[in-house]
């Protein structure tokens, strides 16, 4: 691991401190050990706050690799914020000041920000920090910064509807993701490169489910095969993510059964990790495995995979991810909220429509509520004919009206 090393005046940090930051680096992520490192070191900064300065933010290169490596994106927030403070109660700011600062606002709190859904304050947050390690020179942390906005590209992009805005955001996303390659292909960070790639195969997967172009799905496979090359295999949260992307593609390719294969063993491997109960990349591998259940007899087992899912992202505090589980159970059972027959392909066309999910299940039950307000039309014949259009516009409409 790379570790800005203290100067000058820094070297005189206390004892309690170094063991602090040594224990960081020693401990394996993973382990419940790593957990209580961390725990020991945000106790520091809450108890020592004189203390906790630059030398203390050192510690945050460390402490997020063991949150993220768990999954928790809660801790990762509480790392950041911390961080964040200790480095900026120094001023003016030394250039090691800069640099902590500008990787904490791209790997900590334009990620922890991102994980909320809440996508400007994290593209604000990564261009704040794409600034800084651009003044300082530092080109690691600016191709951390082209990797967090290619991932923040394609998320708006799938948030609307899909159009003009969204392909130019899609093209923006794979941009981003190229330029970043290119500079941890010259500075030899081969995981780091891997992940970047997982990234560009996942933005080029949602421009296949926007158009069905088979090329988009060939592009996807292709930079996920080089990335399995060059993420070192284990229990780090880029290889999960790998994973459960590389799944994700085998069950759109139509290879159900090496899908199934493929996120049960993940599945099973997060279940058994320490603080899956707070693991963000289990959650987001049941939710994949109950999506996958989709159209399929065993909709219990899907659901309650969504039920886990949604369980964790409450945990979290995931307001999105949750949502985006209730719908998921909607389509595998629409009896949830309606006891309307509302045909498969008119659920995917208002996924399409209404990229909100929140605002997807408002839609199904003011369809509902007016179906029930008419006399005398056969419900199945009109259900065949849905158009959402007039149905989002009256669900807008109830918003405003509180």
């Amino acid at each position: 691991m790379n570790v800005i090393r203290p100067t000058g005046t820094h070297n005189a940090a206390p004892d309690p401190l170094r063991t602090l930051l040594h224990q960081l680096e020693s401990v394996q992520p993973g382990e419940q050990a790593a957990i209580d490192a961390v725990s020991r070191f945000l106790a520091f900064g809450r108890d020592h706050p004189d203390e906790a300065t630059t030398f203390y933010a050192m510690g945050f290169l460390a402490a997020q690799r063991i949150a993220k490596s768990a999954g928790d994106m809660l801790l990762v927030k509480e790392i950041t914020r911390a961080c964040l403070e200790a480095v900026n109660r120094r001023s003016p700011k030394l250039k090691a000041d800069v640099i902590l600062e500008a990787r904490i606002l791209i790997c900590g709190e334009a990620w922890h920000l991102q994980r909320s859904h809440r996508l400007l304050e994290a593209m604000n947050a990564t261009e704040q920090g794409l600034q800084l390690a651009r003044r300082v020179g530092i080109r690691i942390i600016e191709a951390l910064g082209m990797k967090c906005m290619g991932r923040l590209e394609r998320l708006m992009a799938e948030t609307q509807v899909h159009g003009h805005d969204s392909e130019a955001r899609l093209a923006s996303s794979i941009s981003w993701l190229q330029d970043g390659q290119e500079i941890f292909r010259a500075i030899d960070a081969p995981d780091e490169l891997g992940d970047c790639l997982s990234l560009e195969a996942r933005t080029w997967l949602v421009k296949y489910r926007n158009t069905n172009n088979e090329e988009f799905l060939a592009n996807a496979f292709q930079r996920v095969n080089y990335a399995e090359k060059l993420i070192s295999p284990g229990s780090s949260k880029d290889y999960m993510d790998l994973l459960i992307l590389k799944a994700e593609l085998e069950f759109e390719a139509g290879r159900l059964a090496d899908a199934k294969r493929l996120i049960d063993s993940v599945v099973e491997h997060l279940q058994g990790s320490p603080g899956s109960s707070r693991s963000e990349i289990l959650a987001r591998a049941l939710r994949l495995r109950g999506m996958m259940t989709e159209n399929r007899k065993n909709r219990a087992a899907g659901i309650n995979d969504l039920e886990g899912a949604e369980k964790i992202f409450a945990r979290l505090e995931q307001d999105w991810a949750i949502v985006e589980c209730r719908w998921r159970k909607v389509m595998l059972d629409l009896s949830l909220i309606t006891e309307l027959r509302i045909p498969y392909e008119k659920l995917k066309e208002l996924e399409r429509e209404a990229p909100d999910p929140e605002h997807r299940i408002r839609a199904v039950r003011r369809l509902d509520l007016d179906e029930r307000s008419r006399v005398g039309i056969v419900v199945a014949n009109r259900l065949r004919e849905i158009d959402w259009a007039p149905v989002l516009r009256r669900v807008d409409l109830d918003e405003r009206r509180g």
